[in-house]
């Protein structure tokens, strides 16, 4: 069986609020079924290294880009790319803020 994509897409990484509640949902999935990429939006603020070294160690990938330094039209279409060519199952977003193009 093929496993599912996820992308999770997500400000940055950091150990409290939404980000953490998405961390900890993506992380206690089935690892045999699901593949799971982090979208860091904002990575030049509150980067965890520590958090992000225990996600890479669980196996999942992480994609960072900061959409402030190369601006937000330019990150608009980074997403785009990023989430037509991942070709990923599943794409949530819990950055409230964060508007992402509809596939």
């Amino acid at each position: 069986m093929e496993k599912k994509k996820l992308l999770v897409v997500i400000q940055h990484l950091r150990r409290g609020g939404v980000e953490l509640a998405a961390i900890n949902f993506a992380s206690n999935l089935n690892k045999e079924k699901y593949s799971i990429t982090y979208y860091l939006v904002d990575v030049q603020n509150y980067h965890d290294e520590a958090l992000e070294k225990e996600l890479l160690a669980s196996g999942a990938k992480i994609i960072k880009v900061s959409h402030s330094e190369h601006g937000y039209i330019k990150g608009y279409f980074h997403a785009k790319k990023i989430i037509s060519g991942g070709k990923y199952d599943i794409v949530p977003v819990s950055y409230t803020h964060l508007t992402l193009p509809t596939i």
